[in-house]
């Protein structure tokens, strides 16, 4: 049976506490490490770069601390976080931010896994309602005889009878071809959706635009960006883990590793 992958971000300012967390990791084959941060300034940067599935997050460090890393990261299919810190008096805030453990230095290799083991349960618990909405939309979709792909009844967007991507803005609603995307940008609680010549705001979420750009030659490339197949250059490894992704209208933006192959296998899909 094929093992999961998970991968993991260890944030410190501590070497011997980002040693002993991979030490106590290193048992646990589906596991994996792809980085380490020694303050929250470079660990807000490698979340948006790298979409760790877990996060080993520590209170007290300079330029930011593991709080302000964690409100700053407002994106979809956020990492499941473990605070481990040697304060005690930040426990109910991390929770109140949803953590899904607080561990508190000194801690043992069973306590840690313990919170792995809750780490495990939190990431199938999403998975399982990720899964359960698909089903339930699928189902909506098959009652009233509206085409599968449709995504549920969105406010803000949604693709319609037409094909065309239709948009509410603070001006009205918009109808944009969607051949005429380059690329959607996540920032913070709204959508920037760049066409040949202009951009537009809405509010929404990157992983409801997913759902609605999918079928029609749309893929997420990292948790910030969104960018029509047809509109793609090239990409290159950067050599931190990522790769920079080059639009045909010389844009750069970030591919991260975790998606390179599901833009591998759609690319060759529709054969671009």
């Amino acid at each position: 049976m094929k093992v999961s992958i998970k991968t993991v971000l260890i944030v410190d300012d501590e070497p011997l506490a980002r040693r002993f967390i991979k030490d106590c990791l290193a048992p646990h084959k589906d596991m994996e490490v792809v980085a380490e941060a020694a303050d929250g300034v470079d660990a807000v940067s490698l979340i948006e770069e790298l979409e760790p599935d877990i996060v080993f997050l520590d209170i007290k460090m300079p330029r930011k601390g593991g709080l302000e890393v964690l409100k700053e990261i407002v994106i979809d299919n956020s990492p499941a976080v473990v605070f481990a810190t040697a304060y005690d008096e930040f426990a109910v805030t991390a929770f109140e931010q949803e953590a899904v453990d607080y561990l508190l230095k000194p801690f043992c290799h069973e306590r840690f896994d313990e919170a792995l083991d809750r780490v495990r349960k939190t990431i199938a618990s999403r998975q399982l309602a990720s899964t359960n909405q698909s089903l339930r939309r699928l189902l909506r979709s098959l009652t009233s005889k509206e085409p599968i792909q449709s995504p549920p009844a969105l406010d803000e967007f949604v693709i319609d009878e037409s094909n065309q991507l239709r948009i509410k803005t603070s001006i009205g609603t918009v109808l944009i071809e969607p051949s005429s995307i380059d690329l959607i940008e996540s920032d913070a609680y709204l959508l920037n959706i760049y066409t040949n010549t202009k951009r537009y705001s809405i509010s929404g979420t990157m992983k409801d635009m997913e759902q609605c750009l999918n079928p029609i030659g749309f893929v997420r490339i990292h948790r910030k960006f969104i960018v029509g197949v047809s509109k793609i250059k090239s990409y290159k490894a950067t050599g931190t883990g990522s790769y920079e992704l080059f639009l045909k209208n010389g844009r750069k933006v970030l591919l991260s590793r975790r998606r390179r192959s599901k833009l591998d296998a759609l690319i060759k899909q529709l054969g671009h």
